[in-house]
């Protein structure tokens, strides 16, 4: 006797192809090489896809990068991996002591820093981070060369950026003058700073004729130390961008 379920079959499911499977780390490691060799992000890598499968997007791609999903959608998977690859590679600049000059004189003119500049910025090209910035500062360091992708997207994003104005008023410290905390991110570059150009406080405050009404080298000192964690508005911005020009 026919069974009356014989007669009318399951229709497929149509979130069948979407099933997902575990996300190798050999997989997630040749997804990031991709994106560091091409200096491509998730966003751009997408952007203007007509033939993108459907529930895949930007979002998706940089979870499987960070590592912050073990699962993915194969189909998803080999689409972004193929485009990757079709991608050409990255190329690398050498960095010239006028390029250094250049980014140097950027930092100056706009008052902010490697950490600063990433901040809320939008769409940052794949290895990119502070510390590689940091390390294109000083002449006669490693590395001798940078991602032709990292150095463009940097030096737009500094010119873009408005000239720092500080007012010899503000530096003025009286005690009714509110101090504020410094960041951590503050923290971290004037300790980069310290190490990257082995000077102190006193070194860096000597023919400073510019220099804030009550900074002193031993204001810095217990900076870099964590004995005060405080500092008037401006001082600390002052310090940064004389250690952001210093070779």
């Amino acid at each position: 006797m026919t069974n009356p379920r014989d007669l009318h079959p399951k229709s497929p499911n149509p979130h069948s192809s979407l099933k997902r499977e575990p996300l190798s780390p050999d997989t997630v490691a040749q997804l990031r090489d991709h994106a560091e060799r091409t200096g491509v992000g998730a966003m751009r890598l997408l952007r203007g896809a007509k033939d993108k499968p459907a529930g895949l997007n930007s979002g998706t791609v940089s979870q499987w990068i960070r590592g912050g999903t073990k699962s993915a959608v194969p189909s998803h998977v080999a689409y972004v991996m193929a485009r990757w690859a079709a991608l050409p590679t990255n190329k690398r600049l050498s960095l010239t002591p006028e390029m250094r000059t250049q980014l140097n004189a950027e930092f100056l003119r706009t008052g902010m820093g490697a950490v600063q500049i990433l901040k809320r910025a939008k769409d940052i090209p794949p290895g990119l981070t502070h510390q590689i910035i940091q390390s294109w500062t000083s002449d006669g360091t490693k590395p001798n060369t940078a991602s032709e992708t990292h150095w463009h997207y940097v030096m737009a994003r500094l010119g873009t950026l408005p000239d720092h104005v500080a007012t010899p008023a503000r530096f003025v410290q009286t005690e009714h003058q509110r101090k504020v905390e410094i960041t951590a991110d503050e923290f971290a570059e004037l300790h980069h700073h310290r190490q990257r150009t082995g000077i102190g406080g006193a070194v860096l405050l000597r023919d400073a004729s510019d220099k804030p009404a009550g900074l002193t080298p031993g204001m810095i000192s217990a900076w870099l130390s964590r004995q005060a964690t405080r500092a008037a508005p401006g001082l600390v911005a002052y310090v940064l961008a004389r250690y952001r020009a210093w070779p």
